[in-house]
């Protein structure tokens, strides 16, 4: 399911199979330690997102990241995606979510248009991964919402994003 071009538009899960299916030939033990290097690489971002996240209070505690890091790599909701190489387009879409967040967050901090243009190809290369990156958007709003309770700056970027998602279609 994962790799077939003719059953889902998945283009950056079927480049990533198809490179690995050629790099790996029939050696399935290193094709499931690069499902598992995934995994962990998008632990290692989980954690990032969580400490932007909960370095904004005061006091925050230090073990936060690392436990949501570790709910993440070790829950098991998220074991066949970790175990299973035709399952690849799970850690291909979170790993790029994740990514995208994390870049948005820091714009949302920084203003800097560079985190926002990355947030962008995060989101880019999650919807081209799978289909659920196509939530990444809602939660960015939620995220802008929660936390930046500015209304003039949030009709900007809403507009800003119709207008931008309008030149890309």
């Amino acid at each position: 399911e994962g790799c077939d071009p003719n059953v889902h538009y998945r283009p950056v899960t079927y480049v990533a199979q198809t490179t690995a299916a050629a790099m790996f030939d029939q050696d399935y033990r290193l094709h499931h330690l690069a499902i598992l290097v995934l995994h962990l690489l998008c632990a290692v971002v989980v954690y990032e997102v969580a400490t932007v996240l909960l370095a904004s209070g005061p006091g925050a505690a230090s073990w936060g990241p690392a436990f949501a890091a570790a709910l993440y790599a070790f829950h098991p909701r998220h074991l066949e995606p970790a175990t299973f190489i035709h399952a690849s387009e799970n850690q291909l879409c979170a790993m790029a979510y994740f990514v995208g967040i994390l870049f948005f967050i820091k714009y949302c901090r920084s203003q800097v248009k560079v985190h926002l243009a990355l947030s962008g190809l995060g989101y880019l290369a999650s919807l081209l991964s799978k289909e659920s990156g196509i939530t990444m958007p809602l939660v960015c709003a939620g995220y802008f919402a929660l936390f930046r309770v500015d209304r003039f700056r949030l009709q900007s970027f809403i507009g800003d994003a119709v207008a931008r998602h309008a030149v890309l279609a």
